[in-house]
């Protein structure tokens, strides 16, 4: 059984930490109910934008420049609670303003959202390690993290509509690549007989 990323299970608040002393993880088992899974089953109980906000610098102000380009930072990451049966994704995203020559113009904006989502048949997608560890299938979690993303990024967008920046589109990414999986992780599934790996801490 492969993990791909330490989480913390029990307090869902606690999750995005990872460097959390109690946690889960993620395996990529290939189940038939993964094989089979319809992302209608996901469920938004609620989402809530923790941060967000526009920025302007003194270089703005000297030489005020209407922004043409967006260049965007943009990451995720994500913990669930197996009692309460809920997945909570945090979706982060920095941007600045780039004019015609793709210099900043001194713009630059925030935003953080909190999704808190679940997923019909939850019990489906967890598995425990060797140490008894819960782990949530990493298949399913792209899949959630792909569609929490989606909706940030029209959140975003319409947040940013009618302002300097003239609306943030943030840049269409595999989701994958939103919950990576860590250097050290076997390439291959392994057997729940081997021990399970822990992702070290920052």
């Amino acid at each position: 059984m492969e993990l791909v990323r330490r989480i913390c299970e029990g307090d869902i608040h606690r999750a995005f930490d990872v460097r959390c002393p109690k946690g889960g993880g993620m395996s990529t088992e290939s189940t038939p109910a993964v094989r089979r899974f319809d992302p209608a089953r996901i469920k938004f109980r609620h989402a809530i934008v923790v941060q967000g906000g526009i920025h302007t610098e003194e270089k703005f102000f000297k030489n005020p420049v209407q922004p043409v380009h967006t260049n965007a930072t943009v990451g995720a990451t994500f913990g669930f609670n197996s009692a309460e049966r809920s997945v909570r994704i945090a979706v982060r995203s920095t941007f600045v303003g780039l004019d015609r020559d793709n210099q900043m113009v001194g713009i630059e904006g925030t935003y953080e959202l909190h999704f808190l989502m679940t997923v019909d048949g939850f019990d489906e997608f967890i598995s425990k390690a060797p140490d008894g560890t819960e782990l949530f299938n990493h298949q399913i979690a792209v899949v959630m993290a792909g569609v929490a993303y989606s909706t940030a990024r029209g959140i975003i967008l319409e947040r940013t509509l009618g302002t300097i920046m003239g609306g943030v589109f943030l840049p269409v990414v595999d989701s994958s690549g939103l919950i990576p999986m860590p250097e050290d992780a076997p390439s291959t599934p392994q057997t729940q007989k081997t021990p399970a790996k822990r992702a070290k801490k920052k």
